[in-house]
């Protein structure tokens, strides 16, 4: 067995665990697959901020972009 299918089948398993574990909320019972795989797909492209704080990262990690009213003082002085 390719190590490819190996990988997809145990995506699977993992997938249809944490669907059956879905469908034993009574609120949740009648989850479609769709439903399910489309949370998980959030989570896990949200799950690198777990612990916040992405807004303190990002403006330790972005420049400041100059405010509205200094833009055109900007293009102003490009156009020079």
């Amino acid at each position: 067995m390719s190590v490819c299918r190996l990988y997809k089948n145990l995506c699977n398993k993992i997938f249809f665990f944490y669907a059956d574990s879905v469908r034993l909320n009574r609120l949740t019972t009648g989850a479609c697959n769709s439903e399910i795989e489309a949370v998980i797909k959030e989570w896990l492209r949200t799950a690198s901020d777990g612990g916040g704080g992405r807004r303190q990262r990002d403006k330790l990690l972005l420049p400041q972009l100059p405010a509205e009213e200094n833009l055109s003082e900007i293009d102003d002085e490009a156009k020079m």
